[in-house]
């Protein structure tokens, strides 16, 4: 799966991420058939989030609750992609 580092600081204010999850924005790439959008656009909705904001407590909760180790996992598992490389 293809990611790139997004060195922002207003991005990174944007998500109000805080805690240890929270770090170097990184871009992921992510292929969803409309249906899945469509839903999750409208879960998200009704909860007051964005889709992103979803998908991203999501991660969140879905890493805290296997114990995963968040520092080892960015330093192993991103590696970043040089944007037109993909």
């Amino acid at each position: 799966m293809p990611v790139s580092a997004i060195p922002s600081e207003s991005a990174r204010a944007a998500l109000g991420d805080s805690g240890p999850f929270a770090g170097e924005v990184l871009e992921v790439e992510l292929l969803l058939s409309t249906g899945q959008v469509a839903a999750l656009e409208a879960v998200a909705y009704q909860r007051g989030l964005t889709a992103g904001q979803l998908l991203r407590r999501l991660i969140r909760n879905f890493l805290k609750e296997v114990n995963a180790p968040l520092d080892v996992c960015l330093e192993s598992a991103v590696q970043p992609v040089t944007p037109g490389t993909r």
